[in-house]
């Protein structure tokens, strides 16, 4: 296991953390000096004997093991995994390598499930779409086909991403309206559930911050079933002033997490075949909450932007 994103090709330079007790004592047992695997099974019959025929020189063993690990050592002491990125590694004796991510975020923000509500927008038939090229000043990026597009901040931290759309070259939709231009408005948002305990109970809540060229605007909902469900309606926003007094406290919190979003320009303008673009940037104060976003750069999450993940750490 190691801290930081690794791949296949790199994972040698890193640093495996020590996730067991170094002075801890093993027992003794007898040296495997061979395995034989049943056919497509985790299951194999050890051998500890060159002459694999005597009685106890051989037994059945399930090759698949689960550990529960929740920290690494370091100078013999146990140390709790600190927020960020990390890499699993592993590996057999034919040179098979198996790679899992994760990211540790000590936090009760987290990105909740967006479902449908990641679309491309489409006009006439006419699907546009948006591309990340690059990025600037972040702790950390990665893209896998796990995660997809993920960026890391400290607090105190500022980042920008480079954005460029496209259309097609047959955008009928555009001769069909007189080859007028679409004037694209640009923006960025970001989506995130969190848990509020309250006594003995525990409230879901899905929060959401949009800006763009017409301002800020927030939305508070009770999510309907943790970590599932739909929204108890009416949503409120911090915009009309219409959230209940007995939760202020806790929306004010969860609408004002110290994470801000700007672009320029402010809009584009689309005709076929072309690709503008514009910058996000997207920073976070110094007591920004930490945890994990969806940030959702373009116009809206059904219009033709960006769903990546942002991840503030602690």
């Amino acid at each position: 296991m190691f801290q930081g994103y690794y791949t296949e090709q790199n994972m040698t330079k890193g640093n495996p953390l020590l996730l067991f007790n170094p002075d801890a004592l093993c027992p003794a047992i007898n040296a495997t000096l061979s395995y034989v695997f049943e056919p497509s099974s985790a299951h194999a019959v050890a051998y500890t004997c060159t002459d694999a025929g005597q009685p106890l020189c051989s037994y059945r063993d399930e090759m698949a093991d689960h550990v529960s690990i929740n920290g690494y050592w370091y100078q013999g002491q146990l140390y709790p995994f600190k927020s960020g990125i990390y890499t699993i590694i592993g590996g057999d004796e034919w040179g098979h390598v198996a790679i899992e991510h994760l990211v540790v975020s000590n936090s009760t923000i987290f990105a909740g499930e967006l479902g449908s509500m990641s679309c491309p927008m489409m006009y006439g038939g006419i699907q546009f779409g948006a591309t990340i090229k690059n990025s600037t000043g972040f702790a950390n990026y990665y893209n896998s086909t796990q995660y997809g597009n993920t960026f890391f901040l400290h607090p105190g931290m500022q980042g920008t991403i480079n954005v460029q759309y496209s259309a097609p070259a047959n955008a009928a939709w555009f001769q069909n309206n007189g080859n007028t231009l679409f004037n694209m408005t640009n923006g960025a948002a970001l989506f995130y559930m969190s848990n509020v305990t309250e006594g003995k109970s525990v409230i879901s809540y899905a929060a959401s911050l949009y800006n763009d060229r017409t301002g800020h605007h927030s939305q508070i909902c009770h999510y309907g079933i943790q970590f599932g469900g739909g929204f108890e309606e009416p949503c409120d926003t911090d915009n009309t002033g219409d959230i209940p007094l007995d939760e202020l406290p806790y929306a004010s919190k969860l609408l004002h997490v110290g994470i801000n979003t700007s672009f320029a320009p402010d809009s584009v303008m689309l005709y076929p075949d072309s690709n503008p673009g514009f910058t996000a940037t997207v920073s976070a104060n110094s007591d920004a909450m930490p945890g994990v976003y969806w940030l959702s750069i373009g116009r809206s999450l059904c219009g033709p932007g960006v769903l990546a993940k942002l991840v503030v750490l602690s």
